[in-house]
């Protein structure tokens, strides 16, 4: 944990007195490196005369690992500095299946070409 627990009296984060701000600069703690490793083949397979079948297969987050995104920024809660959802489903309501962090998948293309 970020700050040493709910029961910590004089953690590392404290909330200011009164209605004074904060002196913490921006971005002081920051989120957790993404890193994502995708693999791309692609073989053109000779068939007849001018005839080619390409057969392409895409894998996307190969090591199938766990990308953290959002971290809870809010010092009263009880979970103050957890990530608590992963980096594809902090992006909001938009498709999550090929962005960084999502589970492992697969796609696969074939094409006849003259």
């Amino acid at each position: 944990m970020l700050n040493g627990g709910p029961n910590v009296a004089d953690g590392a984060f404290q909330l200011p007195v009164g209605n004074s701000q904060g002196d913490a600069p921006r971005n002081m703690a920051r989120g957790f490196g993404a890193q994502q490793l995708n693999l791309s083949l692609r073989r053109d397979i000779h068939l007849y005369d001018r005839l080619y079948l390409q057969v392409r297969g895409d894998v996307f987050n190969v090591p199938n690992s766990p990308v953290f995104g959002y971290i809870v920024p809010n010092l009263s809660d009880q979970l103050f500095g957890q990530p608590t959802l992963s980096l594809n489903q902090s992006y909001g309501q938009s498709e999550s299946l090929y962005q960084p962090g999502s589970p492992r998948s697969l796609q696969w293309m074939f094409r006849v070409r003259w």
